[in-house]
């Protein structure tokens, strides 16, 4: 599958503008199946970030969380795989810390 300029300009309409923020703060990256169910059109079923260490996953889903919550409301729950949000402008987003990367490229090498 290769994305083209249509479908990242749809991507980044489609995620919620908190999310767009956190990425930028920590350099997050969203790979997996929301980027194949905007290709496809299909209904999008969660936003999956990567981060660079588990420690920058952590604080990005803390950021979000104030983002999107009441003050001192959490909302995030974790896993051995990932810290996750429910309700974040109608979405599920994960912060993936169990697999970590050193640059995008690395990430992308990673998906079969």
């Amino acid at each position: 599958m290769k994305l083209v300029q249509k479908d990242l300009e749809r991507a980044i309409k489609l995620l919620p503008l908190s999310v767009q923020s956190t990425m930028i703060c920590y350099g997050t990256v969203v790979a997996g199946g929301f980027l194949r169910s905007v290709v496809t059109r299909e209904r999008i079923k969660d936003i999956d970030l990567f981060s660079i260490t588990r420690e920058k996953a952590l604080e990005a889903a803390k950021n979000l969380n104030t983002l999107n919550t009441k003050v001192g409301e959490n909302k995030i729950s974790s896993s051995k795989n990932a810290h996750s949000l429910k309700g974040v402008e109608g979405n599920f987003v994960q912060f993936i810390h169990r697999w970590t990367y050193y640059n995008p490229e690395a990430l992308l090498e990673s998906f079969d």
